[in-house]
């Protein structure tokens, strides 16, 4: 009788909670207005289709210099929607870079609901339709910069798209199965429940399962050291798998919020001199960035 009980117990418990794992991957909210700071940068609102008709919503920001670098088509992170990401990339206009940031399946005013195979589905929807703006040259090349749950989806798009000139992946974890063990490994409810996490998350579209096909196209690896949600040994470890031409960069002190709340512009720098050398590389041309901003070991500050 005890362990019928505890069969139960497990079947209508523990079951329901170890198969959330996977839908905890998406916290999606309505999108809210324009950002402020959006309505005077030429910020335009795009509809789109992705390839099982859901339709999506896109925004896109012009370069703010006369002729436009390349294209960066941004992947945003787990929760809320663009509009509460926007303020970590309107930078990048102003270094010169055409922006298209979009809401996957299910976030802001796409339609749908959210899932692995459909956030990589609407990313490449999401760069067929930028690339076939009026704005953008026939030639422009186009990089990904991904954060958190985006990061990973960016790293698995470039790898699949010969047609990616380079990727900037920014607080990704190595795959879904070792995020939600860490997830349920850090609440008491869930913590004797991590063990099970490789029957109820499956592999399928892990970054490192991937980071090492985008060669030689280079990636960017950036991270906080104090990241308190994914660990910094995950970017280590798609550091150590990825190819060269290859970078990572650990923040000091920096947490899984930190590196693009921090607003320095020696942060934005750094950036914005990866998608420098990644879009001169693309150009044939000499990359004319600091030696910081260029391919090759690791950078710990």
């Amino acid at each position: 009788m005890r362990s019928s009980r505890r069969a139960t117990l497990f079947l209508f418990v523990f079951v329901p909670l170890l198969q959330g794992c996977n839908s905890y991957f998406y916290w999606p909210e309505a999108r809210p207005p324009i950002p402020e700071a959006g309505a005077g940068s030429g910020l335009q609102i795009h509809h789109f289709v992705s390839k099982d008709d859901t339709i999506l919503e896109g925004w896109f920001v012009p370069a703010k210099t006369l002729d436009a670098k390349g294209l960066i088509v941004y992947c945003h992170g787990t929760d809320t929607n663009i509009g509460e990401y926007y303020d970590a990339v309107e930078f990048l206009p102003y270094h010169g870079f055409d922006l298209f940031m979009f809401d996957y399946r299910g976030y802001g005013s796409s339609e749908g609901s959210p899932s692995r195979e459909g956030t990589v589905m609407d990313t490449h929807a999401a760069i067929d339709y930028a690339k076939s703006l009026p704005q953008i040259g026939s030639n422009e090349p186009v990089a990904l910069y991904g954060y958190s749950l985006g990061s990973g989806i960016a790293i698995v798009v470039t790898a699949e798209r010969p047609d990616i000139s380079g990727v900037v992946a920014e607080s990704g974890f190595t795959t879904y199965r070792d995020i939600a063990r860490k997830v349920t490994g850090d609440r008491w409810l869930t913590w004797a429940l991590q063990i099970f996490s490789p029957i109820f998350v499956p592999r399928g579209k892990d970054a490192i399962d991937y980071v090492d096909k985008i060669s030689p196209r280079p990636i960017f690896i950036v991270h906080g050291d104090c990241d308190e949600l994914v660990p910094c040994w995950m970017a280590d470890e798609l550091y150590a798998k990825a190819k060269e031409p290859k970078k990572l960069w650990k923040i000091r002190g920096a947490g899984h919020y930190s590196p693009p709340d921090k607003r320095h512009p020696a942060y934005e720098r750094r950036i914005a001199g990866y998608f420098d050398y990644i879009f001169d590389t693309a150009n044939g041309l000499k990359p004319e960035v600091d030696p910081d901003c260029l391919p090759g070991g690791k950078t710990y500050d």
